[in-house]
């Protein structure tokens, strides 16, 4: 037995022959398959994955350097689905791992991962103008703040496709300014103001609050202007909020409201009495049902509510038109004239040729 003096216990180790890990790899497949134990990595068709390679290439414009950095699929994995190897004589890959479909089918590039020059669908661009004009920004504020003309900003808006870096630069400045009303300094400011928002206005544009980040770009999406708020019912909500959750007076709320504290107090009062107005309207809106309900129980009938509700809110309405009425007192004009049957038989009155006020004999 010969001795190595000198060397170390790693010296030893690193000398060993190297065993390659196909061998390895190969040895341990036997083993299980000796056991019944081997089941093989499952393949699917490589054909979508292919196709899905070739739509990234062709409309987005990204290489295959790009997509590996994006997905984490080695580019010669890519290469062989969409070429094989013809230097040694295989064609394209027939099938591949799901692991590997899955990371490149389910990916597809983010507006901030386009090259700036690839066209992209100008809905999502144009919707952000229209809502930004909405709050007062004309077209030229609004390509001022990213480089460009008024022109050349409505003439590209109204394309089918815009570049990706006019839409990443419109949502930008869409971000930062859609909840800001445009500044009006000085007279001239104020009549471009207020030009631009009633031309937004005429043309039906809608605001940022009725898009949602993920509907904006949607062109089969629809804007929710949701429920109409009236001024009184957002300055009672908004004080109210104010006062409940910051701690702020009737003033302090009026002047973060830029109201005076009069004209929030009458805001917050005819919101009010709207309130117990709609409370009355429900509460007999319930006792019609209940006594309807309880009169065709009565008479073995049945009724559709489709039929009952609408006739209820008429009833609704003109009972209370009818008590305003016997609360409000008339005009002198408005008062029926003294029939001359009521006149008959009463003391000190005597038969007068025409209908009006009585006549009293002189004493």
């Amino acid at each position: 037995m010969t001795v190595a003096y000198g060397k170390t216990a790693a010296d030893l180790r690193d000398s060993r022959p190297v065993i390659p890990s196909k061998t390895i790899y190969g040895r341990y497949r036997k083993q299980l398959i000796a056991y019944g134990q081997w089941q093989p990595r499952p393949g699917i068709d490589a054909e979508p994955v292919r196709a899905h390679l070739r739509l990234l290439q062709e409309e987005a414009q990204l290489g295959l350097e790009a997509i590996a950095s994006m997905t984490g699929v080695g580019v010669g994995t890519m290469q062989n689905i969409l070429y094989g190897k013809p230097s040694e004589g295989k064609p394209a890959a027939r099938t591949v791992l799901k692991s590997t479909a899955d990371k490149l089918l389910g990916f597809w590039p983010t507006l901030d991962q386009l090259p700036g020059r690839v066209p992209v669908d100008a809905t999502g661009t144009r919707r952000r103008v229209h809502a930004l004009m909405r709050q007062g920004w004309s077209m030229t504020r609004i390509a001022a703040q990213i480089g460009s003309s008024g022109e050349a900003l409505s003439r590209m808006i109204r394309r089918r496709t815009v570049l990706a870096r006019l839409a990443r630069a419109v949502r930008d400045v869409y971000d930062d300014l859609w909840d800001v009303p445009a500044p009006a300094r000085t007279a001239a400011d104020l009549r471009s103001v207020n030009r631009t928002k009633a031309l937004a206005a005429r043309r039906g544009y809608v605001t940022g609050m009725s898009w949602d980040d993920d509907t904006i770009d949607d062109p089969n999406a629809r804007p929710d202007p949701g429920a109409r708020v009236s001024r009184d019912q957002a300055l009672a909500e908004d004080s109210d909020w104010l006062m409940t959750t910051q701690g702020l007076t009737v003033e302090q709320a009026a002047e973060r409201l830029d109201v005076t504290r009069d004209y929030l107090d009458k805001a917050r009062s005819r919101h009010q009495r709207r309130l117990t107005r709609q409370a009355a309207v429900t509460s007999l809106q319930a006792v019609y049902a209940a006594l309807r309900a309880h009169r065709l129980q009565k008479a073995g009938q049945h009724e559709p509510a489709a039929d009952v509700l609408p006739r209820l809110e008429a009833r609704t309405v003109a009972a209370l038109a009818r008590r305003r009425r016997m609360r409000r007192p008339r005009p002198r004009d408005e008062r029926p004239a003294a029939r001359e049957s009521d006149l008959q038989g009463l003391p000190g009155v005597h038969r007068v040729p025409r209908l009006g006020r009585p006549v009293r004999r002189p004493r």
